[in-house]
């Protein structure tokens, strides 16, 4: 049996053996540190209270580089590279502190071999007295001379800065004023906004396809297309308009005048059709086309940066917009903008982090399935969701377009193809017709050897192909045909199966469709929401359903939510379908 020991005075003796230990350390004239490995302070003694003129509960958990003073050159006293290695190496350097009258000190350090990651103490002592005055005198004079040059140094580029700054206030290409000369007139028509009320405009506007016109004809006639440009918008406006080039191909009006954003709105449609008529550059003809985002304000209290802000958020909605090119900003603009930024965010997040997940919605038979949800499945759809650590749900369409837009969607498909082939090849026993699919962004097919690869890594892992479906948007695949079908084409040739995604929404046409390297058409929810309610979509549902059959595609109808949807297309001879009806995305069963 093990005896009872009393802690009790093994715990007094303990305190008053740190509580001696404390007061001897305090009464040391050296400044005592101790950090750890990342050079947080843990402990320090009442010297280097005294030497940093701050009391130790403002120091704690502080790094120590913020703490010191700095040297007689205005810079740190200990570089990133010495604290990156000090749990690893003792060390020691003498400096000299920017301090009245100037002060020499030696700081040592020393890691603590005993723990792992090791902690440091840190050792300052005043060495002062070991330098003769005369020393610290010319260091002193040596300290100011450099001081009084840099200040010289200082006034001759803040005076070169004015200069230069008053001679570049124009464009170099097109003479038109530039962001500088810009802003100077946003200010002084707010001043007069302050003065007299009113109206102020903010047009941004931004070419469209300039990028293609410097690689196809060359920077020399990209510059003459922007003069020509900038002519064209002096040209269409008053004199008191301001037309500036910001660079690029962006240009901004500023107006004083208008009354409302219907007659900015009408001044922007204007500027459209009017750099819009054609004309002949260099033996070329051009027809160029511009976005415009506006922003009308009657705040005297308005800022300029933020207005020219807001005008180039609502340019960016106008350019993402498929029916409109040109949009006044609002609330719901700023909104969305705001939304797509933390979009953007989070998903960048989360591919670096791997925090993403695949939801998984069964694809099931219509022939002869029951309302109740115990339908054929014939596979799943893998979608993928990101749930953020904070706030809403993102909506899984704007994670897409959103991934699309910024090239993110070469990463996200990247993960989201491994999960799947991991599905496939830990689920060998499900039945012979069930498949997984996945939609693929042309941007990946676009990819050197994605086909290539693709196919290598379901050989290498003993997948069944044709367990495999791609799917890709109509319109995707039509505006960037050539390399996504040759791709698709070596995926199909290897067992792969392709599916067309929301058919009906694109332009394909129906020589198009029967020459497109696919296995399967998917019909949009749109026209699934339509049965029942307009005819002529109901035609058109029962013409896709009886040309995919006679082409022998796979008909999969998407969107269906209700008994009657699903009748419709059953009697329309529909034999897959997808919806809420038959479950909604989640884990794989």
């Amino acid at each position: 049996m093990i005896p009872e020991v009393n802690e009790q005075p093994i715990i007094l003796e303990l305190r008053c053996i740190l509580g001696r230990l404390e007061t001897a350390l305090s009464a040391i004239s050296d400044a005592l540190v101790i950090t750890d490995h990342q050079g947080l302070v843990l402990w320090c003694n009442r010297s280097f209270d005294r030497f940093i003129d701050q009391p130790r509960m403002r120091s704690l958990g502080h790094p120590i580089l913020s703490l010191l003073p700095l040297d007689h050159q205005g810079d740190p006293v200990l570089a990133e590279a010495v604290l990156a290695s000090i749990s690893q190496i003792a060390g020691a350097t003498t400096v000299l502190l920017q301090r009245q009258p100037l002060k020499a000190c030696e700081i040592e350090w020393r890691p603590v071999e005993t723990e792992v990651p090791a902690p440091v103490i840190f050792c300052i002592r005043d060495i002062s007295t070991r330098i003769s005055n005369q020393e610290l005198q010319a260091t002193a004079e040596r300290i100011e001379q450099q001081r009084q040059h840099s200040d010289r140094l200082n006034r001759e580029l803040q005076q070169q800065q004015l200069l230069l700054a008053n001679l570049v206030r124009e464009c170099p290409v097109t003479g038109l004023p530039n962001r500088r000369g810009l802003r100077e007139r946003l200010d002084l028509a707010l001043g007069r906004l302050r003065e007299r009320g009113g109206q102020i405009g903010v047009l941004f506007c931004d070419l469209d396809h300039f990028k293609d016109v410097n690689d196809m004809h060359g920077h020399q006639v990209g510059d003459d297309l922007l003069i020509e440009i900038s002519r064209r918008l002096q040209e269409a406006l008053p004199a008191e308009a301001t037309v500036s080039r910001l660079g690029g191909d962006e240009f901004v009006v500023l107006t004083g005048w208008i009354r409302d954003g219907s007659e900015a709105i009408a001044i922007a449609r204007m500027l459209q059709q009017h750099i819009a008529a054609p004309w002949l550059l260099h033996g070329q003809r051009f027809e160029p086309t511009m976005s415009v985002g506006i922003m009308v304000t009657s705040d005297p209290s308005a800022d300029g940066d933020e207005l020219l802000r807001q005008a180039d958020v609502a340019m960016y909605h106008a350019k993402r917009s498929a029916t409109e090119s040109l949009a006044l900003h609002d609330a719901s603009i700023e909104a969305h903008f705001r939304s797509s930024c933390r979009v953007h965010q989070e998903l960048r997040l989360a591919i670096l982090h791997q925090k993403l997940t695949l939801a998984y919605q069964p694809i099931v038979s219509l022939k002869g399935s029951p309302p109740d949800g115990s339908a054929i499945i014939l596979g799943h759809e893998a979608l993928v969701r990101l749930q953020p650590e904070q706030g809403l749900p993102i909506d899984s369409e704007m994670l897409i377009v959103e991934a699309e837009r910024t090239g993110m969607v070469i990463e996200l498909g990247s993960w989201v193809i491994s999960e799947a082939l991991s599905v496939l090849q830990h689920h060998p026993q499900r039945p012979d017709h069930w498949s997984l699919a996945i939609n693929v962004s042309p941007l990946q097919l676009e990819q050197t050897g994605f086909a290539a690869d693709l196919l290598e890594r379901i050989e290498a892992m003993a997948i069944n192909p044709g367990r495999l479906v791609l799917e890709i948007t109509e319109t995707k695949i039509l505006q960037d045909s050539s390399r996504c079908i040759q791709e698709l084409t070596s995926l199909r040739h290897n067992g792969v199966r392709v599916h067309l995604d929301d058919f009906g929404t694109g332009y394909s046409s129906l020589s198009r469709l029967a020459r497109l390297p696919i296995d399967g058409i998917k019909i949009d929810r749109y026209f699934t929401a339509a049965l029942g309610c307009d005819s002529r979509l109901e035609c058109m549902i029962a013409s896709m359903i009886h040309l995919g059959r006679d082409l022998g595609l796979e008909v999969v109808a998407e969107g269906i939510e209700t008994d009657s949807q699903r009748l419709a297309l059953q009697a329309l001879g529909c034999l897959w379908g997808q919806g809420h009806l038959f479950g909604r995305p989640g884990a794989l069963p």
